[in-house]
């Protein structure tokens, strides 16, 4: 049996009513979230939700926690997040090194440092809360929105960098960005853009 194409078309729009929630920085969206999110503090939360939040995020900021790894070749991957690194560092170490009271690892990228501290720097942009990036693949045919990527690049993320995996990458500022598909390597990365970087005036 042919499963059928629900993929929007412009014979056929997409009619899904939440459609602007798609906007994830669109200012309806986010008052939208807020809402929703006031709706559930104001059941759930208070004193004992506060204590569970802050013992919560004492946990996940400990410098002694395991990192969870991923093993290609000769070494072991890990994406580290903690208060001061909230996006992630993605370093890897060999796997006897990992084994040790403190592991000596090499950092391969500063995910942060990279989407976001040069433009806020250069006084570019005067925050950087949205996305810096998401995963590129192949997606059931119902799924053909973005909402739908299974990971995108956010200080609140929490999944490991893994080689393989293919990512849509790109910043923005005063109306400019500047995007590059990247593919995850052994020893690091690829760009996948082949196209010149041109400047146009219009």
């Amino acid at each position: 049996m042919t499963q059928p194409d629900l993929r929007p078309t412009l014979a056929a729009p997409d009619d899904d009513p939440y459609l602007w929630l798609e906007e994830i920085e669109g200012e309806r969206a986010l008052a939208f979230a807020a809402e929703q999110s006031g709706k559930t503090l104001g059941r759930f939360g208070g004193p004992a939700w506060e204590k569970d939040r802050d013992a919560l995020t004492a946990i996940m900021n400990r410098k002694d926690r395991i990192p969870y790894i991923a093993k290609r070749g000769d070494h072991v991957y890990n994406v580290w997040q903690d208060d001061k690194n909230p996006r992630g560092l993605w370093r890897r170490t060999t796997l006897e090194s990992y084994s040790q009271a403190e592991p000596d690892w090499d950092i391969l990228l500063d995910l942060d440092a990279l989407a976001r501290k040069a433009m806020l720097a250069d006084g570019l942009r005067p925050d950087y809360p949205n996305i810096t990036g998401y995963s590129l693949g192949c997606y059931p045919l119902h799924s053909p929105r973005t909402s739908d990527f299974s990971r995108i690049f956010l200080p609140t993320a929490h999944w490991t960098l893994e080689v393989g995996m293919v990512f849509h990458m790109y910043v923005s500022a005063d109306g400019i960005a500047i995007s590059e598909t990247v593919l995850v390597t052994e020893t690091g990365h690829e760009c996948l853009t082949r196209s010149p970087r041109q400047v146009f005036q219009v």
